[in-house]
Formats: structure tokens, sequence, C-alpha cells
């Protein structure tokens, strides 16, 4: 009778963004209740007809900068993988934010999409000559960073999202998302639309917990 549904990364791919839509509509007309897990199935900024439950990815992607301008950087780069993503435009979006508020830069590139094993990405992020960096997800700063270290010792300050066990153990500034809280909160937006709520869509966004640590500090 429900569903929760998490749509598919659109890594580029054609017919990736279609198929999301696909699947939920599909599931609809089915009389299947449909509640949409960390993104939407349209593209950033716009809302699907459908609940939604994660963290507020906007206000992710401000705090991940704002932390960065308070250890004192001031060249602030966002640095994703290669897929183009509803949470992606939705964090760049809030790291822009960040850096008009505190009149810092905003010329030049920003966003970087790429392999963070490929040291040719990696050479095209610091010609920027960034102080600090956001990252999507903590294993991309891992994998970014370790790549890095072959190429510059330069320090820069960075900072990712998920705290995963192992930023932890490295000692890596990240966000973490309440995982407990988000799943929670899906059951019962579920069992609402069950029992016959027709309330319109809502969007139920969570903050990120800042958890810094050695990687953000001089």
């Amino acid at each position: 009778r429900g569903v929760f549904f998490v749509p598919q990364d659109a890594m580029g791919a054609k017919g990736v963004e279609r198929r999301n839509r696909e699947i939920a509509e599909s599931l609809r007309t089915s009389g299947i209740t449909v509640v949409l897990i960390d993104r939407d199935i349209v593209p950033f900024p716009q809302r699907s007809t459908f609940d939604l439950v994660g963290i507020d990815n906007v206000q992710a992607g401000y705090d991940q900068a704002k932390h960065l301008i308070d250890c004192g950087c001031r060249r602030i780069v966002y640095v994703s993988h290669e897929k183009q993503v509803w949470t992606v435009d939705a964090r760049f979006s809030g790291l822009r934010n960040a850096l008009e508020e505190h009149g810092l830069p905003t010329d030049g590139p920003l966003l970087f999409r790429g392999d963070p094993e490929n040291p040719d990405f990696v050479r095209s992020v610091m010609r920027e000559r960034p102080d600090g960096v956001a990252f999507i997800h903590d294993d991309m700063a891992i994998a970014f960073m370790e790549t890095r270290s072959r190429l510059s010792k330069r320090k820069i300050r960075y900072i990712g999202l998920d705290d995963i066990s192992l930023a932890r153990r490295m000692g890596i500034s990240s966000l973490r998302q309440p995982a407990p809280f988000i799943g929670e909160e899906a059951a019962r937006l579920m069992a609402l639309r069950l029992f016959h709520d027709t309330l319109p869509p809502r969007q139920v966004l969570f903050s990120a917990e800042l958890m810094p640590r050695a990687s953000s500090r001089s």
C-alpha cells in the first residue's frame, strides 16, 4: 500500500529523471502511496506532488560554507561527483548564499563535478586556489584529498557531509544527518496518507548537525 522511494541519482545518463517520474507516477496510478526520501524527482528548486522527507540541503550547503568562513577561509569552492542530482544543486545554492552574505567572491568556477581519484580533475579544482573546499559527501572528500596529497602540500581546509565512521577516524569535519528522525517522519507521513490525509504535498526538512574536526582547523 505504500512505498518509500529514494529517486535514482541522475548521472547524466539519458532518461534517469524521466524514469524516476515514471516510477513514482506508476506507483500512484496503481493506488500505492509514495513518500520520497532525501531528494525529489524533479530538478531543484522545483517540487513534485509527493511528500518529501530529508535534510534541508540548502541549509546544509550554507552551513558547510559558513563553517569554513568562520575558520578563516575566503576562497571556497564546492566539489561533487559527476551525477546531476537535486541535492547537489540545493547545497551549492546554500553555499553561494553564504559567500554572498559574507561578501566573499562568487566569480569564476565555484562548482566542480568529477572523479576525485582523477589527478586532472583535482588539478582543475586547485587551479582556482581555494583555501576551503566543501564536499558533497565524506567519501568524496577522502578520495579527493588523498589524490591531492600526491600533487601538492599546500594547506587547505575542508568539510564533508554524512559523518561516516572513516571521516570521524580521519578527523574530517562533516555534517551529520539525523537519519533516525528522517525515517520516523517518513513513516508518520506514510501513515497519514494511508488514512486518506488530503493536505497538499509536504516537505519535511531536518537540520544536519555540524561536527567540526581537524580538517577545517588551521
